[in-house]
């Protein structure tokens, strides 16, 4: 492993390059375009004249809409006048929705829809008696989780309003869509680091087809996982989104992140505790890892597909109506993250405490802590940003309000993911002095020979054929030479 090679002054260079390179993706995002764009549709814009400010009808036409505007949420405002605006106020309202859809090519084959689901109207209370702004809270009244119409025409009426304590003095409708320059901006992006890791995926096939595979590290056999994962996280199947009018590609995307993300989570608990095992049998070193790493998986799946499956039905659902099931969905995703937060921090004090006895596996645990920290630090420090107190809360529904809020967002948390297994593939990968030396490359059972002074031991000793092998060998005993039998001979 170049792990073993590395110098301090080569960790200051890679170091070095990852902040730069991590830059570079700073700058890109502050260069990229705004997310999210908005269309507000005004009460002078209903047509034709409502009946009741509180009620409606109200009919409007929504903007014109491509595949690259990837989905499209409705939100209303509601505007009350309360004598008291310090006051907290709250209704419950159901919402009428009738969707005619037209298809890009001007017909309506899809016909009239129509929808009813019941939403909450929540007023907040304004701390300055001078502010005049009394806009509720806006809700969503529906969602699109994929385009498949070029406009729609639309009529929203409300009931409950009529009864409220407060009069409504206006309403207006949002349409919010992703940004068209940004798909294009997140299609390139995406792309680029789908070739960048296949390379890297390349390079490290490349240089690890000269030793066998009993000889591979622990971590080197798993980068075989990781690096194929990340290359599907990065979602080569993205580009399909503009070219079919189906919710599979966006399933793809939440399928093959959540996976990633496992892996990975699988892979640090496999390193921590094989440092200190050899014997890796299926059921007793990888089934207890993999039932904690895979009912993390179902549950994410669960709740990052619950609502996009149901709204591919009905566009108004919302996931409040079936809040029992998503409560529980959720605790159960929480006790697993909880569990595997002990699990690994169990491995990691029992590594720690036995690493004394393996100083050779030193080195390693230093650098995959070390190098944990850092991402954890940025993903903890990423989730305050972007959901602030609200980390606990509903944030796996497709809400608009937990989306990325600018490109910056969008591109450090691609870059950090695929930078750290960049990282990885690179200390993990055997150093140009195993493959160059013609001793180490003479027997393969000493492919992965250390050169240190300090550690000069066989570091793919974590095989446990591979010590039989050493063994043996070493019981060998051996034949003499001709010039050494003829002494033998004279002597006796």
């Amino acid at each position: 492993m170049r792990l073993y090679t590395l110098s301090k002054r080569d960790f200051l260079w890679a170091s070095l390059v990852f902040l730069l390179l991590f830059l570079v993706i700073v700058v890109v995002g502050l260069a990229g375009p705004s997310i999210i764009q908005s269309n507000v549709v005004n009460s002078s814009y209903f047509t034709p004249t409502y009946a009741k400010i509180e009620t409606g009808p109200y009919r409007f036409m929504s903007p014109t809409l491509s595949s690259f505007n990837q989905e499209i949420w409705l939100l209303s405002h509601v505007k009350v006048k309360k004598p008291d605006k310090t006051a907290t106020y709250g209704r419950k309202l159901n919402v009428s929705v009738g969707m005619f859809a037209i298809d890009h090519d001007g017909s309506g084959s899809s016909g009239m829809k129509s929808y009813s689901r019941q939403r909450d109207l929540v007023c907040n209370g304004v701390d300055d008696a001078w502010n005049d702004d009394q806009w509720c809270e806006p809700f969503i009244i529906m969602h699109l989780g994929y385009i498949r119409y070029a406009k729609m025409k639309l009529k929203v009426e409300f009931d409950g309003l009529q009864l409220a304590t407060y009069p409504v003095e206006d309403v207006k409708f949002e349409f919010k869509t992703y940004n068209p320059n940004f798909s294009q901006f997140e299609l390139w992006f995406r792309f680029s680091f789908v070739i960048i890791t296949f390379f890297v995926m390349c390079f490290y096939a490349h240089v690890l087809r000269k030793y066998h595979l009993r000889n591979w590290t622990l971590e080197q056999k798993w980068m075989a996982f990781i690096l194929p994962a990340l290359m599907l996280s990065n979602d080569p199947m993205f580009p399909l989104k503009f070219l079919y009018d189906s919710w599979l590609p966006g399933l793809f995307d939440t399928l093959f992140e959540v996976t990633m993300v496992c892996i990975l989570l699988m892979f640090w608990l496999c390193v921590y505790d094989g440092i200190k095992t050899t014997n890796r049998r299926f059921v007793t070193f990888y089934l207890p890892k993999l039932l904690i790493c895979g009912l993390f998986w179902i549950a994410a799946v669960t709740l990052g597909s619950w609502q996009k499956f149901n709204e591919l039905h009905d566009p108004t659902y919302n996931y409040k109506l079936d809040m029992k099931h998503f409560i529980g969905m959720k605790v159960f995703f929480y006790i697993m993250v909880a569990t595997y937060f002990i699990y690994i921090a169990y491995l990691f004090v029992t590594v720690c405490a036995e690493i004394k006895s393996k100083p050779f596996f030193t080195i390693r645990i230093k650098f995959l802590t070390g190098l944990n920290i850092f991402l954890t630090i940025f993903c903890v420090a990423f989730a305050i940003v972007q959901f602030g107190g609200k980390i606990l809360e509903d944030n796996f529904i497709a809400s608009i309000t937990v989306s990325y809020n600018n490109s910056i967002e969008f591109v450090c948390y691609y870059g950090i993911i695929n930078l750290y297994v960049y990282i990885l593939a690179f200390v993990y990968s055997p150093s140009g002095e195993e493959a160059t030396d013609p001793i180490l490359r003479a027997n393969t059972g000493f492919t992965m020979l250390n050169v240190s002074d300090e550690e000069d031991v066989i570091y793919c000793s974590d095989s446990p054929e591979l010590e039989e092998w050493e063994n043996k060998t070493t019981r060998i005993t051996p034949i003499p030479t001709v010039d050494e039998a003829k002494i033998v001979a004279v002597n006796g």
